[in-house]
């Protein structure tokens, strides 16, 4: 359970508030997000 803490306070220390809200919109407001994207491929 630890570890899912330790995640968690990463995913908020990079929270990114402005991707979250269109991640949110695209998904048609079903879900919660941090707002963090994958790394360009």
């Amino acid at each position: 359970m630890a570890s899912v803490q330790w995640l968690e306070n990463k995913f908020e220390k990079h929270r990114n508030l402005d991707n979250a809200s269109h991640m949110a919109k695209y998904m048609r407001n079903q879900f919660d997000f941090y707002g963090i994207k994958t790394p360009e491929r």
